[in-house]
């Protein structure tokens, strides 16, 4: 799922909030209960936050990228840096 969100938009919580619980309600059809940061990893041209979102059923994880690049590669990058234990 693709969000319109800006690097400014970064300093804006509820706007990262809402966009969160729009992934999880379009992706999985459940509304988020609570959502929480986990963390976050950054490169020269991308950010990727790591969110906690509580459903009725469920825990999830998603990810939002925010890039000024190819997102995909991007994801590779914090992937990479994840697994390393970087943070």
């Amino acid at each position: 799922m693709e969000a319109k969100l800006s690097f400014e938009d970064l300093g804006r919580r509820e706007v990262v909030i809402e966009a969160v619980k729009n992934a999880v309600r379009e992706c999985f059809g459940a509304e988020a209960e609570e959502v929480e940061f986990v963390r976050s990893v950054m490169g020269k041209d991308w950010v990727v936050l790591e969110y906690e979102a509580r459903t009725r059923f469920a825990a999830l994880r998603p990810r939002l990228i925010f890039t000024k690049g190819d997102p995909a590669k991007a994801m590779e990058e914090a992937e990479r840096v994840l697994q390393s234990g970087g943070l």
